[in-house]
């Protein structure tokens, strides 16, 4: 709670990914993603919350179109996760972590289960990157997204310029 003290408006993610992107500047598949962790993390990294230790989304961090289930059914009816990360983009909502973010959870080694976990059918068969691929799209994510890399870019040519002197 104190993350969402000290940034009331900002998601925090206690369990999210740090997204990758290739040259095309677009995100590279859901599964190269690293969970965060404080030592892997740098300013500017796009956060990818995962409900699996918690997230909270504040009043209003979320687009009005987070309302629209027959959209999220027609496009990722598996994928709230990615659902949700489209309406913070949309709505400008920064996605934080808090200091002591929690990126180990418990597996239950129960074989029945995990033949129909949401995991096993998103990650394992990499219906993810389908899901994202469309919503992204639906949505003109892949632009806001480029937008948020190009400063990113910027700032890092600069820096190695000025290393070169």
């Amino acid at each position: 709670m104190i993350a969402h003290h000290e940034h009331p408006k900002s998601i925090i993610a206690h369990r999210p990914r740090v997204m990758k992107f290739g040259d095309d500047q677009k995100p590279t598949g859901y599964n190269s993603w690293p969970l965060y962790k404080n030592a892997n993390h740098t300013e500017g990294d796009i956060l990818f919350p995962t409900s699996g230790a918690g997230v909270l989304f504040p009043p209003h961090s979320l687009h009005p179109e987070a309302l629209n289930t027959a959209r999220f059914m027609a496009l990722c009816p598996t994928g709230d996760d990615i659902f949700w990360f489209a309406m913070c983009v949309l709505q400008g909502t920064e996605i934080r972590a808090p200091s002591d973010a929690q990126t180990n959870i418990i597996d239950i080694n129960d074989e029945e289960a995990k033949k129909v976990s949401l995991w096993d059918s998103t990650n394992r068969l990499g219906t993810n990157d389908v899901m994202i691929k469309a919503v992204f799209t639906a949505y003109d994510i892949y632009s806001r997204l480029k937008a948020h890399l190009k400063p990113m870019a910027r700032n890092s040519a600069s820096a190695s310029e000025s290393n070169d002197h």
